[in-house]
């Protein structure tokens, strides 16, 4: 007897259903890829949002500091002791501030004694404007300063000087010891500037005196005619 091979077949219906089930499988680990996708974008995205919020905020923040302590570094002596003094009003009767400014060097022809222009001012007879001098009002301690920007602009010297006197006048110092003129020397400044185009320098002078009523205060170039271009002189009663 011949031997009868058995075979044995699967129906197609099985096998179509396997694969429609391997497919599905398929379909929804790409569709969970893509989610994940989507989420990472978003988590991205938000992230470079908030990064981008907090540098804004951080340069606003740096910007406002910065710009604060400028205005307050770039108060002079006079503005911020104005505010000080607007203050307490009991201390503002005849309490001298003044402010004075000058575009260029002084009238050569007929003084070495610098002309001013009053910025501002408590009163105006603190300010003599013949003799160019800023007047004490009452005895008391004062802060004195000095500002001197100054170039030079002949290119066949290798540099030039500046020579700044700060001097004191009053009629209690006519005496035969007291200097020519009825002038007392307060202090005095040398700078120098090299020549060139663009190069400048600024002399600055800061200091307390005690001074009498009736004290002129005035600022004289020895040496430098020429070579000022802004300058500013001041007085604030402490």
């Amino acid at each position: 007897m011949g031997q009868r091979q058995m075979r044995f077949t699967m129906p197609d219906e099985v096998a179509c259903g396997s694969v429609d089930e391997s497919v599905l499988i398929l379909l929804k680990h790409c569709q969970e890829m893509k989610r994940q996708e989507t989420r990472l974008r978003l988590i991205s995205l938000l992230l470079l949002l908030g990064c981008a919020g907090l540098f804004i905020f951080t340069q606003l923040q740096r910007n406002s500091g910065s710009s604060g302590q400028q205005s307050s570094v770039g108060q002079s002596p006079v503005e911020s002791r104005t505010e000080y003094l607007t203050a307490d009003p009991q201390r503002n009767t005849e309490r001298l501030r003044i402010d004075l400014t000058s575009p260029g060097d002084p009238d050569r022809n007929s003084s070495n004694t610098i002309e001013w222009s009053v910025v501002l001012c408590s009163d105006d007879s603190n300010y003599d404007e013949k003799e160019r001098a800023i007047v004490i009002p009452e005895e008391g301690t004062y802060l004195v300063y000095i500002r001197m920007a100054f170039r030079c602009y002949n290119r066949e010297h290798g540099s030039e000087k500046l020579h700044i006197k700060l001097n004191v006048q009053n009629k209690v110092y006519d005496n035969p010891e007291c200097s020519r003129n009825n002038v007392r020397l307060l202090t005095n400044a040398v700078d120098s500037v090299q020549c060139g185009p663009g190069l400048f320098r600024t002399l600055s002078m800061i200091q307390l005196y005690s001074l009498m009523k009736g004290d002129h205060l005035s600022v004289s170039l020895e040496e430098g005619y020429g070579l000022v271009t802004q300058s500013s002189f001041g007085a604030i009663f402490t």
